[in-house]
């Protein structure tokens, strides 16, 4: 318990610190608000034996670990420091051709709304079912395919889910961009870009029985706009509030739901203990659980399998960790930390030194106190992983790793295609 008190304050200490010099919730300052939150809900977790209650006996002692992990967290967040001022000049943003953009946006724009079409029917099946828990227990432990896509089908949702993760981001930035301008043309089309650019991801979390895509992507979307924030009228600034508000009320409801589904015929939880837990887990799994117990480490193995030559076809999601747990000893499933994710597959030394090169080249990417306009989408994927870091290292499979490079196309695309070039 003390282990975890110090660790809290580790976090807790920087942000303090970092927020001193910078009385602004920054994207640097946001996200280590961010860790701070999960490693005191370690601590309320353990306190209040709601821990104990699913994992059973806890023997931490060892600070080693989170020393790692903190050092991982430093690792981040350095490349943000260069963000870390009030207002970020948002470079480039007003060499946009405007008519230009819409219509390069057209493609993507109809591929987005269709894969939105063709999703609603998975999400009326997954809501209307008795029990909504089963949507996520028949596709993961099962294995079952609730939804039977003809082969057409399947392949709108491959295309819509590859132009969605190159597009989501860049049209979320520019379109509240443009909103705030009242004397711009075609608001109701950029309202549009933006609702295609978040509706694809709320309905994907449901037709896959997900809780924590309604948490996560909300604090995705608030870290790429935010730099974009002292940039918005106090009109805008009331109506993202106000819209904001009414979606967390939609969404709180569906969680609630999908939480008490999932817990009601738990002996150890309920649907509160259940939240506090889920949050409150990854930290005390570090040192409890994980670090130190590891028989054998996979070495990519698990979240690159096709790298490494491996079939996973034709098997659940809990008959893959069922593996991979009798292999390494530890349970993979559980949320652990980005460190913790990393450390089992490489152990502490080469977990240290990849996290530290994710956050090396992305210092080299931004320069102080600039965000080039062209940067958003690999910046907004930066945010996703740091989004998701005090819990797991989300962007694990090889799909993941290829985005990476598209995203640069479309970074290259916006500079070759979107500037004006005599500004």
């Amino acid at each position: 318990m003390n282990v975890l008190i110090v660790n809290f304050f580790l976090y807790f200490g920087y942000f303090l610190y970092s927020f001193r010099k910078n009385h602004y919730l920054t994207v640097h300052n946001a996200i280590s608000l961010w860790f701070s939150i999960v490693a005191f809900m370690g601590v309320v977790s353990v306190h209040t034996k709601i821990y104990q209650a699913v994992f059973g006996n806890i023997h931490i002692d060892d600070i080693t670990p989170y020393l790692y992990c903190f050092l991982s967290f430093l690792f981040l967040v350095y490349p943000l420091r260069k963000l870390n001022f009030k207002k970020v000049v948002i470079e480039n943003i007003e060499k946009v051709d405007a008519q230009q953009f819409r219509n390069v946006s057209y493609a993507p724009l109809i591929i987005l709304l269709v894969y939105i079409v063709v999703m609603i029917p998975d999400v009326i099946l997954c809501l209307s079912m008795s029990d909504i828990s089963d949507v996520y227990n028949e596709q993961r432990r099962e294995g079952v395919d609730l939804f039977n896509h003809s082969g057409f089908v399947d392949k709108v949702f491959w295309i819509g889910r590859k132009c969605y993760n190159w597009f989501w981001a860049i049209f979320a930035f520019y379109s509240i961009y443009m909103i705030n301008n009242n004397r711009v043309k075609y608001k109701k089309y950029y309202i549009l870009l933006f609702m295609v650019s978040v509706i694809p991801y709320f309905l994907r979390t449901i037709s896959t029985g997900g809780r924590g895509g309604f948490v996560f992507f909300p604090i995705q979307i608030a870290l790429v706009l935010l730099p974009l924030w002292s940039y918005l009228t106090n009109k805008t600034k009331l109506s993202i509030a106000k819209y904001s508000l009414i979606a967390i009320g939609v969404f709180s409801v569906y969680v609630a739901l999908m939480t008490i589904a999932r817990v009601s015929d738990s002996q150890s939880e309920t649907p509160l203990t259940s939240i506090i837990r889920y949050f409150g887990e990854p930290y005390p799994n570090l040192g409890n659980n994980l670090y130190g117990h590891v028989k054998n480490y996979l070495m990519g193995r698990r979240m690159y399998p096709e790298l490494f030559g491996f079939d996973n076809s034709g098997k659940t999601q809990y008959e893959l960790f069922s593996n991979w747990n009798s292999y390494c000893g530890v349970a993979t499933l559980n949320y652990k930390t980005i460190f913790g994710d990393f450390y089992i597959e490489f152990g502490t030394a080469i977990s240290l030194m990849v996290i530290f090169l994710i956050g090396f080249m992305m210092n080299l990417y931004l320069k102080k106190g600039k965000l080039y306009f062209h940067q958003i989408p690999l910046y907004a994927y930066y945010m996703t992983v740091c989004s998701t870091a005090p819990l797991w290292f989300n962007q694990r499979n090889t799909g993941d790793l290829f985005v990476v490079l598209q995203l640069f196309l479309v970074s290259y695309i916006i500079k070759r295609f979107l500037y004006i070039k005599d500004l």
